[in-house]
């Protein structure tokens, strides 16, 4: 899903059918720019491999485009599958690209 981003005075919201995705807020962009989010299979990840002992819940997604600087802080929607047992923790991992 791409949206391209003209008005800035507006929340501006780019998410997929799943609801995952990012919600900028107004002000927060002062040029046009579009702005991607898409599901990446986690072997799409060069280089990266889920360490021993972590378990992927939710699918990768890929926020484009790389280096996109807010003005503001915005909203990312991650979507989760599963439960967390007893004595373990929920994470987010962001890899650079």
């Amino acid at each position: 899903m791409e949206r391209l981003i003209t008005r800035f005075d507006v929340e501006n919201q780019v998410l997929l059918e799943s609801g995952q995705g990012v919600t900028i807020p107004a002000g927060a962009l002062s040029e046009s720019v579009t702005i991607g989010v898409r599901v990446t299979a986690a072997p799409a990840l060069p280089g990266h491999q889920i360490m021993e002992g972590v378990k992927r819940m939710s699918e990768a997604l890929h926020f484009s485009p790389s280096g996109t600087v807010f003005k503001k802080e915005v909203t990312l929607r991650i979507g989760f599958n599963g439960s967390i047992a007893s004595g373990n923790q929920a994470a987010i991992y962001k890899f650079n690209e």
